[in-house]
């Protein structure tokens, strides 16, 4: 994606708000803005243009980390469903 208000570097991968691909992992949220085949030889960055909550960037190099994904997900969800409801 290119902006013409600001020009980006050649190979850099922008992508807006509420794009990726989203894992949910109980309480936390996963989002991969890119992994594998997108990311060959690129410098991962994360920069929060706004004044709004952000989350942290965790860059795995070499790279592939998504496919654990479908794994940690269940592992989440089995941990959900062994707890016993709580009644209020």
């Amino acid at each position: 994606m290119s902006s013409t208000t600001n020009p980006l570097p050649a190979g850099v991968i922008l992508l807006p708000p509420e794009e990726g691909r989203h894992y949910s992992c109980g309480p936390m949220q996963s989002v991969f803005l890119a992994d594998g085949e997108e990311t060959g030889d690129v410098t991962h960055d994360f920069e929060n243009r706004t004044a709004r909550r952000a989350g942290a960037l965790n860059v795995f190099i070499p790279g592939g980390f998504e496919s654990n994904m479908p794994a940690i997900v269940e592992w989440y969800r089995a941990q959900a469903s062994a707890r016993p409801a709580i009644l209020i």
